[in-house]
């Protein structure tokens, strides 16, 4: 699959949106927002989420038919003395297009975004089991400090 990869603005908030609940329904121990909580939001949610300036969404748009396959969002901390700090959410490749390079496409682009408004450290969660995911971002150079048990409910 060839993509192409671009940061999403507030006008990609409608192609955006699907996809996340998508993954939110296909994978819902992977995240920690439920499909409940984010199909309540409205699209002016999505569209104000995507224009967070210090944040970025990163899109995989798939060349043929220029769907979106994958995103992944940085987010930064607020607070005076973690503002060097940001976490990588809402990671989430369509079935179709895992393996195919997409997220290390994702992920190279988060981390370059930090990067470029000085982010120093850049960390992110992978909930116990998600072994792809755990492959993709220790390719990544991302290495586990820690575990946080019972750090999520499900079911």
């Amino acid at each position: 699959m060839e993509v192409t990869f671009r940061r999403l603005v507030p006008s990609d908030a409608a192609i955006y949106r699907p996809l996340r609940l998508e993954g939110l329904e296909l994978s819902p121990h992977s995240f920690t927002s439920t499909l409940e909580e984010e199909s309540a939001l409205g699209l002016e949610a999505y569209t104000h989420r995507l224009s967070v300036t210090d944040n970025a969404t990163i899109g995989a748009f798939d060349k043929e038919n220029e769907k979106l396959v994958g995103i992944g969002t940085i987010v930064r901390e607020q607070r005076t003395r973690t503002r060097h700090c940001g976490d990588i959410v809402g990671m989430y490749v369509t079935p179709k297009a895992r393996g195919t390079g997409v997220g290390s496409g994702i992920i190279e682009r988060l981390v370059a975004h930090a990067r470029s408004v000085g982010l120093r450290a850049v960390g992110l969660e992978v909930i116990g089991g998600n072994e792809p995911a755990r492959r993709l971002y220790e390719k990544s150079g991302f290495r586990e400090y820690g575990r946080k048990p019972r750090a999520q409910l499900h079911d």
